[in-house]
């Protein structure tokens, strides 16, 4: 039987996974708009290469935190843990950019920490789609944001 404090539970879980991811990518693109604005543009000029980019970096140190974790060792407990949060704060400010990419489409005029709020929201929401949304949509943009940031240093041009 599903009692209303499970479905409030649920229910403040999903606002504030929400509101977590819409804050930290629109303080992404207000700490550093010119990266935010180049991972875009990266991320636009060659999307699979970003985030495969991702992918491929993201893969091992989500696998050596994960080992870090399982050790008995307190202290290597602990660096994997640190790892694994390192890693998240780096995506969750390179999604910025995925999220100004998204918030982008269609809009004209408006304030770019706008695009980026949206796009971090229509991330968010997609997240929350059972299987689908945690198993791929969560792990891809959450790595495609990390090669946004290591693409941000320097923008392909079209004939690269």
């Amino acid at each position: 039987m599903i009692t209303s404090a499970v479905v409030s539970a649920w229910l403040w879980v999903h606002i504030g996974v929400l509101l977590i991811v819409v804050g930290y990518a629109t303080c992404g693109h207000a700490i550093a708009p010119i990266a935010t604005e180049r991972g875009r543009v990266k991320l636009a000029i060659r999307p699979v290469r970003t985030a495969l980019v991702g992918v491929l970096i993201s893969g091992p140190w989500v696998v050596a935190s994960i080992v870090l974790m399982n050790l008995p060792n307190g202290a290597l407990k602990f660096a994997g843990v640190a790892l694994l949060v390192v890693w998240l704060m780096v995506c969750f400010i390179g999604l910025g950019s995925v999220a100004l990419h998204v918030g982008d489409r269609g809009t004209s005029g408006g304030a770019r920490w706008t695009d980026v709020s949206r796009g971090a929201a229509f991330l968010a929401l997609t997240w929350m789609l059972p299987v689908v949304g945690w198993f791929v949509a969560l792990p891809l943009s959450l790595a495609c944001g990390l090669g946004c940031m290591l693409g941000s240093r320097r923008v392909l041009v079209a004939a690269d």
